[in-house]
Formats: structure tokens, sequence, C-alpha cells
């Protein structure tokens, strides 16, 4: 009976408490674990903003290239001067060049060759067709033989109409390094071994980018992939940014992802469809988090092991002085 006596009152004084705390612990893991994902996401916001910063720029370097005297008056010489020039002092474009209706090169900024025809390519056919800006797709340039991701701009003659457009070929490779140099505040090195994977990619699905980059997949089509299905089903929802585990494209690893549009915000620049995904493993995301908990996990069972050897204690030390006073002899008379 004293046995379930001491039972019933450490249940009724410590087991509250520790309820208490375990609840304590597991909103901390969940409040943690939100934390981590949520500087992901941070991470892919801080990602695209460095995209949106370099495109509204080249919109507005294509702007003036295509109102400028040498392009208008179509001087050759001077045209091809400033080109050159400007490329001296790019970080991140291969090349400009000038094209005319029919989509020849007549200036540009890496040959003084002529007979380049870029009229299929994507980016030419939109700004011919719409008259706006307009952000190509994943390319190898038939000049500078690197990977780039174009920019194109409508030239207006004297009559309003379209008299040729202006391109800038992006470097990818320089795009990634920038990005990642912008946004992360740990090296790259260390975050490339935690498994930190950065893509860009279009609306077509197409992988324009990514860090570790792997020439084997650059412009490929995800769209059958775990990964782009999630993508498309948060989009789907009306959102334009938000978080996802999935498998890797590429070397099959787990991953959180996070993800958001690139939205320069400005007018001619609202139709542009390009994602910006950052992506570790869990271990390595939660590697904190799991820590913290473990930590907190440990204190807890401590706690209960060190409360039930003290009830423990104070049961025999009880029951002892009780079984005492009942054994002590009764004094005569009574």
């Amino acid at each position: 009976m004293r046995k379930l006596l001491f039972i019933i009152l450490f249940a009724v004084t410590i087991l509250p408490f520790i309820g208490l705390q375990t609840f304590n612990v597991i909103q901390n893991y969940r409040l943690e674990k939100d934390g981590a994902v949520s500087g992901l996401v941070g991470q892919a916001f801080a990602a695209a903003a460095y995209h949106e910063r370099y495109i509204q720029d080249t919109y507005e370097l294509l702007e003036d290239i295509a109102r400028s005297p040498a392009v208008q008056s179509r001087d050759k010489i001077a045209c091809r001067t400033n080109l050159i020039l400007l490329q001296k002092k790019s970080e991140i474009y291969t090349g400009f060049a000038v094209a005319d209706t029919a989509g020849n090169f007549w200036c540009n900024s890496i040959s003084s060759e002529e007979g380049v025809n870029v009229a299929n390519r994507l980016y030419f056919e939109r700004v011919m067709s719409g008259g706006s800006f307009s952000v190509g797709e994943y390319s190898v340039g038939r000049l500078t033989q690197k990977e780039i991701l174009p920019f194109a701009f409508p030239v207006s003659g004297q009559d309003g109409k379209i008299a040729g457009v202006v391109v800038a070929a992006a470097d990818i490779s320089k795009i990634n390094a920038s990005v990642n140099a912008n946004i992360n505040t740990a090296s790259l090195d260390e975050l490339l071994s935690q498994g930190y994977v950065s893509l860009l990619l279009d609306h077509d699905g197409v992988l324009l980018s990514r860090l570790p980059s792997n020439p084997q997949y650059a412009g490929i089509k995800i769209t059958e992939t775990e990964l782009f299905e999630n993508i498309s089903e948060i989009i789907a929802s009306g959102v334009e940014n938000g978080f996802f585990e999935a498998k890797d494209i590429i070397d099959n690893t787990q991953r959180v992802y996070a993800f958001t549009k690139v939205s320069p915000g400005t007018n001619g620049l609202e139709d542009i469809d390009l994602y910006v995904l950052v992506g570790l493993p869990p271990s390595s995301l939660f590697a904190s988090v799991n820590t913290a908990l473990l930590k907190d996990v440990g204190i807890l069972a401590l706690f209960i092991a060190i409360s039930g050897m003290l009830y423990f204690a104070l049961f025999h030390v009880a029951s002892g002085a009780v079984g005492r006073r009942i054994n002590q002899p009764r004094p005569p008379g009574l």
C-alpha cells in the first residue's frame, strides 16, 4: 500500500513537469527546424535578388545600346568600339552584339567578322514577335563557345518599327560564382562539402545552371522529375516560392529545397519566368537542430533518472521509519 502511495505521489508531482518539459523539447525542435528551413528560404530569396539586379541592369544596358547613335545610324566601327569597351568593363557578360531584322550580326564585341545568324534563337524570335526585352534559353555561344544565358532588346527605327535586336550573353559560370559569393557567409567549399546545391531553371523546366556544375546535364529539361513536379504543385496553388524535400536530379541525394521566382518587378520585365532553388541534405540542414535535440533529450532523461532515484530513496527511508514505529513495544497499561 505504501509503495502504491509513493508511486501515485511521484506521478502527481513529477510526471506533469516531465510532460511539460517534453512538450517544450518538441516545440523547440520544431521551431529550430522551421528556423533552419527559413534560413534556406532566405538564401533562395537572396539568390533571386541577385538575379533580379543583374537582369534589371542588363535591361537598362541594352536599352542604352539600342538608343545609342552608333546603333541608330548603323555605324559599324563606332558600334564595335563601344561594345568592346562595355565587354572589358563587364563582370558576367561574354559579349554583346547587334543583329538586323533578319538575325544577322552586323556588329559585335568578339569578332569583326560577319555571317553569324541568330534568327532561329528563341530570344530573337521573342523580341521580333513581342517587341520587348527577352530572356533566352540555355545555349552555347556561337562566337565564344561558352555556356550562356542570352538577353535581347529591340532596336526601334525612326518609324517606330523594330529595326534590329541588341544581344547580351551572360556567362552562366560567372553568374553562378557571383550569386554564391553574394549570398553565403561560409566559404563555398565548406557549403559544397555539406551537399549544398544551387539551381536556376526557366519556365519550361530547363536547367540553365547548377552549382556544383555538371556539363553533362546543362540545358536538359527536368519536367518529368520529382523536383520539378514539387515546384509545379506549389506554383499551381497560387504562390511563387516555397520549400519541399526531393531527390536531386543528378546525384540522387535527398535534399530539402527552397525555391522562389525571379521577379524584377519593372515594366517590361513582368514575364521573366526564372526560378532559383537552393538545397541541402536534411543531415546538413538540421545538423545543429538535431544536436540541440539530443542535448535537450539527454538533460530531460537525466532529470527523470535523478527524480526516480530520489523518490526511490525517499520511499525506502520513509518505509524504514514507519516500520520502526510500528515495531516499537507499547508502554504497559495501554
